[in-house]
């Protein structure tokens, strides 16, 4: 449908992160009110409510819908009792272009529950895709020389992947979204800019098949420097024979768009998204003071203007 109005201010700028109505007083605010039904309307009508357009997001803000396939409905994502004693939490980045967004989550390293021989495996590739979200602590002039040897001693120490990465995979838009908030009778809904998917990253084995392929090079690089001149003149001879094929070929003019020139152009697109600067975010979850300040003041239309529809009902209904 087509509106010729916008039905709310925005307000002032809040960091984009939002709590679910759970609480009970929530859900009751939340159940549309009977009252509201006209007088002789379809009994089968369980409420009539008014729906107001908000545009109290701000327009440096992104609102985003996080899916997790992988984890349970309606639970929290996992951090370990063990974890949060160690002082590890949730990190988040972004890339704005791109659209991409990447969660760590610490893990449960107690010796009950976790592979070290394998964790240490992984975190040889986990090292080598980089980390984040983590800050260095400066070491005191005055700590003891023992707190330094033991610093020393943990560094040489075999590291073991602590953290799993969650990678966000874009969802196409088949239409518009919104969000919908349901609140004193009234249904207040938001644009909804983006709907991401988070799903466990392999970062680690790809790190590792790359440290095993260099590992392979170096070795061979190795066997190849006790070659003889013979083998490089023979070498240095095909690539002139090459040149010189090269200098006779035709030149072929393209047409068009064809498989290999759209694996290119994907394979840019990507080259260009992992050339793009990370941008760490907080992680406030929705329990947090900042995400039921930005819940309040910005899914909420502030005014509340009538909208006229300038769309027949024959031209939308054939499209829901």
């Amino acid at each position: 449908m087509d509106v010729d109005a916008q039905a709310s201010a925005p307000a002032s700028p809040v960091d984009a992160s939002l709590p679910a109505p759970s609480s009970p007083q929530a859900r009751r605010s939340a159940k549309p009110s009977a009252s509201r039904l006209p007088a002789g309307s379809d009994p089968n009508l369980l409420a009539s409510l008014p729906v107001y357009l908000s545009a109290s997001l701000p327009q440096s803000s992104r609102l985003s819908l996080f899916q997790y396939p992988t984890y349970p409905r309606g639970s929290p994502l996992p951090v370990p009792d063990s974890a949060r004693s160690r002082g590890l939490r949730e990190a988040a980045r972004w890339r704005p272009k791109a659209d991409r967004v990447e969660v760590e989550l610490p893990l449960d390293v107690r010796q009950t529950v976790y592979n070290l021989e394998k964790g240490q495996e992984m975190a040889r590739g986990a090292e080598h895709g980089g980390t984040f979200g983590e800050k260095k602590v400066k070491k005191e002039p005055g700590s003891s020389r023992r707190d330094r040897e033991r610093e020393k001693e943990k560094d040489k120490a075999p590291k073991r992947l602590e953290k799993t990465r969650l990678e966000s995979q874009l969802v196409p838009n088949q239409t518009r979204y919104f969000v919908g908030v349901i609140r004193d009778g009234a249904l207040h809904l938001t644009p909804l800019d983006s709907v991401q998917q988070m799903r466990p990253s392999l970062h680690y084995l790809d790190g590792i098949d790359t440290l095993e392929l260099a590992e392979k090079r170096r070795s061979k690089a190795g066997s190849d420097s006790g070659s003889g001149s013979e083998d490089e003149g023979g070498a240095a001879a095909a690539a002139a024979a090459a040149a010189a094929t090269k200098k006779k070929g035709t030149l072929n003019v393209v047409v068009g768009m064809g498989p290999k020139d759209q694996k290119d152009g994907l394979m840019q697109s990507q080259r260009d998204a992992e050339a793009e600067k990370w941008i760490e975010l907080e992680w406030r979850n929705s329990l947090s003071d900042e995400a039921s300040k930005t819940f309040e003041s910005q899914l909420f239309a502030s005014t509340k203007v009538p909208l006229t529809c300038t769309t027949r009902m024959r031209e939308f209904l054939p499209a829901i």
